[in-house]
């Protein structure tokens, strides 16, 4: 990522390359993961997972994404710091034309514990169509509602992070 793009993004962003070894960093991101960028290029890709992934379903996912056309992706994960802390973000993955990654995250609420999830653009689209015509059957302010209505808004979320992430690639 060229220094002057790094110094106007706000968020904490990562430039991958294609194995997930991390390229570069902006401050954001640094702060946020609580390593100097020297210390995050020499990390092994998966290594601030609190809970990595076996290999093949690594593989696995990656052979999914690029039959999928490398669309990009979004999800929430939990990161381990160098100082131990646990970390859950949400994520926004895209392509760039040199073939690296370009890596959104941001802090959020939730579960440590929860297992890592991840989005394509069809999935999101998929599930925030089905949760809002859910939403259309359900008896307003009833905790099914309110817990469907919860849904819609992160799904639309995550699609924001995914057009956000296409836009910051291009």
């Amino acid at each position: 990522m060229p220094a002057d793009v790094a110094a106007v993004r706000d968020e904490p962003t990562l430039e991958l390359e294609a194995d997930g070894g991390i390229r570069s960093a902006n401050q954001a991101a640094i702060e946020l993961l609580g390593m100097g960028l020297e210390d995050l290029r020499a990390l092994a890709p998966g290594a601030l997972s609190a809970e990595p992934t076996p290999p093949e379903e690594t593989a696995a996912l990656l052979e999914q994404w690029k039959m999928a056309g490398d669309a990009a992706l979004v999800g929430f994960t939990t990161i381990k710091r160098p100082d131990g802390a646990l970390l859950r973000v949400a994520f926004a993955i895209v392509h760039q034309d040199d073939g690296s990654l370009l890596a959104t995250l941001n802090s959020v609420p939730g579960s440590k514990a929860v297992k890592a999830r991840v989005y394509s653009v069809g999935d999101v689209l998929g599930q925030w169509r089905a949760a809002e015509r859910q939403l259309e059957t359900l008896t307003i302010g009833s905790p099914a509602y309110e817990a469907v209505r919860e849904e819609v808004e992160s799904l639309r979320e995550q699609y924001g992070r995914l057009f956000e992430a296409r836009q910051q690639a291009s």
